[in-house]
This record gives C-alpha cells, structure tokens and sequence, in this order.
C-alpha cells in the first residue's frame, strides 16, 4: 500500500488556486495582506542580488542581514484561507519570474494538483521567490520539537479512536501510512486536522 504523507490540509504542495498576487506586488497586495500580522516567520537568505533597505541611512555592517527575508510558516491550526494566501503569493512570484504551469495531457488537462511545473523553474526564479517559500509547523519535526515523540503518539491515538488506522513510518516526523484492514472514515480528512490540533497545539 502506498504511504500517505502528512497531512494535505497543511501540507498540500499548491493548491489549484486563481493566481492574483504578484512577486513585486506592493505590501498592500490583497493576497499578502489577507495574512495575519501575528504570522510567524523566519528568515532566509533568498541570494545575492537584494538589496538594502531604502529606509536605512547607512550601510548595513553584516551584508547578509541586508538580505535575508522572512518566510511564511504554517501552523498546525492554520485556516484554509490563510494557507492558500500563503501559496498563491508563492505560485505568482514564480511565474512572474520565468517558471511554467505544469504540461498537460494533450487535451489541456494539467497533469499534477499544481499551477506551477516545480520541477522545472528555472534556479532564477526559485531565488527571487525564496522569501515567499513556506515552511511547515515546526511542531510537526522531531528537529524542532523536543516533545515531538509524545505528541506524534497522541496524535496517532487520536486519528485511531475516531477510525482511522495509521502507522508512523519514521521517528523524525508525522508521515504515515494505513494501517491494512481498516476503513478510512469519510470525515477523515477533518479528523487529521481535529487531531493536528490536539495533540501538537496551534504553533
């Protein structure tokens, strides 16, 4: 049976969504602005070519902090909303910036769940939208939770006491596969998030 991986309510790769925001796109731009000002975020080094704050009056001493960026981070108890916002900022500053809509079946029909072919964006692009990436809950990583292992089994527990049978398949994170010989509930892709919650809090 092939392995079911984290949860798609989190950690989907994009979602088909209508692509409004723009990689250069104003603070104001709907899309980045639908997000919560409480927002969690850390920062990354997107590359080279960014430049310092206009703000800023004198040169920066440390280069690198000039271009580091923060990136947006799930959380466990994320809406639906905030999650697509989050992508669909991602997706548009990669077209923006030379990446393609995945091929399709000859007939027009996409092939994959995504509007852009990540496998083929050119390393340009990947690197002006590196600060748009999302990172997923770092409560859900054994490397950045320390009470990873309790939580992991909680929420194991929890996906079983209302139907769904899965098994861990490591020690490092929350991947899983069915367990055999035991119907999926119809509602289980809320009980994953209900679940989620629980067991790992809303960081």
């Amino acid at each position: 049976m092939s392995p079911r991986h984290r949860p798609a309510r989190i950690l989907a790769a994009a979602p088909l969504l209508i692509i409004m925001a723009s990689c250069g796109s104003e603070p104001a731009d709907p899309q980045v602005a639908s997000l919560p000002s409480s927002a969690t975020t850390v920062t990354t080094d997107p590359g080279s070519d960014s430049s310092p704050d206009s703000d800023s009056g004198a040169e920066p001493t440390d280069n690198r902090s000039a271009r580091t960026r923060e990136r947006p981070v799930f959380r466990v108890d994320d809406t639906e909303e905030r999650r697509k916002a989050i992508w669909n900022a991602y997706n548009a500053c990669l077209l923006d910036n030379g990446a393609t809509a995945p091929p399709s079946d000859g007939m027009g029909i996409a092939l994959g769940d995504s509007l852009v072919d990540y496998a083929s964006a050119p390393a340009q692009a990947l690197q002006a939208c590196a600060h748009l990436e999302p990172l997923q809950p770092p409560a859900l990583e054994a490397a950045t939770n320390p009470d990873f292992r309790d939580q992991s089994l909680a929420y194991v527990r929890c996906l079983q006491d209302g139907g769904l049978w899965v098994t861990l398949l490591n020690d490092d994170n929350i991947d899983w596969t069915y367990t055999e010989g035991h119907p999926v509930p119809d509602d289980s892709a809320q009980l994953e998030q209900d679940c989620l919650v629980e067991a790992f809090g809303g960081a």
